[in-house]
């Protein structure tokens, strides 16, 4: 794992022991079982599901990798750390019953003391433990079901002090989807991978349909915005991904809000249409005591990343979500980046670092922009939370 430059982002010691744990469970079953597959970005993909714990897990989401025609990051939460692992059963390409097995090897954890709409410092909220699976090696344009869940292996420390496995329990070989439904109560959904691209300077005719929205929040119309996005979803629409510029969950500090938005699209859309986002001002939440930035939109998503995020705190922002933030910074990771979905090439830019001439975020939009093949992707959208031009009575003459 990539080491982290904010100073609230830590994994705890439970949280190593995890990883460690996550890399001899992924090895053990590796060399217990004759598969043909292969070795991928350390996870391994095999037909020998372990037995599953009793964990709860929650808040699920979906987000594209690189690429997305053949990778899919699966995120949830759990009340207490543990080894995630996603059981992914294919729709399109089924072989027998026998789920693959990816363990994750990216789980995060934050703390923060949050300042306040009122300038006061929120008391200190430490978040659950968020995993971030990542599935590669998928077929383009295919149906997957799948369903997160944890491995339920007992271990124990030697006397060094290090994190070692004493007792593998027995695997369960033949466990189907029913059965993994009706038997171990799994929460999970499905997704579609996005087509496999066209070589280059191949003009790519094809279809493809996003639904887009922003400053939603949580209320009551931000329920019925959600339920209409899904609801044409099911209707045939089929949106390979919602593309949002900003302003998600209007936590604004208060940090058990972001739970309960991740419950509400959870309960609507969240489990089987991809989500992409834009960070907005409301995403900004500047911690009362540290003066970090984006943390928690940093750790609870896991977008196809260019590099890992690069944080500087805001050292003379005493405002939870400025609507002008010349302060800090934050680039890659969550910040800005592109995908790439058929036909179209989407980036990702982020008002609220800097994108004067040099920067980082300016010279990355500048190559990549040169770099796009307009007959293979002829379809070029950039998602940003700030409007270039702006005829809205408010946030006039803005430095964003």
């Amino acid at each position: 794992s990539p080491a982290r430059k904010n100073s609230s982002y830590k994994m705890n010691k439970q949280g190593q022991k995890g990883y460690f744990l996550s890399a001899i469970t992924s090895f053990l079953i590796a060399v217990s079982v004759s598969t043909g597959d292969e070795w991928i970005d350390g996870m391994r993909g095999v037909d020998l599901p372990p037995i599953i714990s009793d964990v709860a897990t929650k808040h699920i989401h979906l987000a594209p990798g690189t690429p997305s025609h053949s990778t899919m990051t699966v995120t949830f939460s759990t009340s207490e750390t543990c080894t995630p692992l996603v059981l992914l059963y294919s729709v399109d390409h089924p072989i027998m019953d026998k789920p693959r097995v990816i363990f994750g090897d990216d789980t995060r954890q934050y703390t923060s003391n949050n300042l306040l709409r009122d300038g006061s410092i929120a008391d200190a909220y430490t978040s659950d433990w968020i995993h971030h699976v990542r599935v590669q090696g998928l077929e383009p344009a295919s149906l997957y079901h799948y369903y997160c869940t944890c491995a339920s292996y007992a271990f124990e420390e030697d006397h060094d002090g290090v994190s070692d496995m004493r007792h593998l329990l027995p695997a369960s070989i033949h466990i189907t989807e029913q059965e993994g439904l009706m038997k171990h109560k799994l929460n999970g959904g499905s997704f579609r991978t996005a087509p496999e691209p066209v070589a280059k300077g191949v003009v790519n005719n094809e279809s493809i349909d996003f639904a887009v929205c922003g400053d939603v929040g949580q209320t009551a119309d931000s329920r019925s915005t959600y339920q209409n996005i899904a609801k044409q979803h099911d209707d045939g629409n089929g949106f390979a991904a919602i593309l949002h510029a900003g302003d998600l969950s209007y936590a604004d500090g208060e940090q058990s809000r972001w739970d309960t938005w991740l419950e509400l699209v959870d309960g609507i859309f969240s489990r089987r249409i991809p989500l992409l986002t834009s960070p907005g001002n409301h995403e900004i939440e500047t911690d009362g005591i540290t003066k970090d930035i984006f943390v928690p939109y940093q750790t609870r998503f896991a977008m196809p990343e260019i590099r890992p995020f690069e944080m500087e705190p805001a050292v003379l922002t005493n405002s939870t979500t400025p609507s002008v933030f010349v302060d800090g910074r934050y680039d890659w990771g969550n910040s800005f980046y592109a995908t790439t979905y058929g036909p179209a090439c989407i980036l990702f830019m982020n008002s609220y670092t800097a994108s004067y001439v040099g920067s980082n975020q300016y010279q990355w939009v500048e190559s990549k922009l040169q770099s796009i093949d307009r007959r293979a992707t002829p379809w070029v959208f950039v998602v940003v939370h700030c409007p270039m031009y702006n005829t809205f009575a408010f946030h006039q003459n803005e430095a964003q």
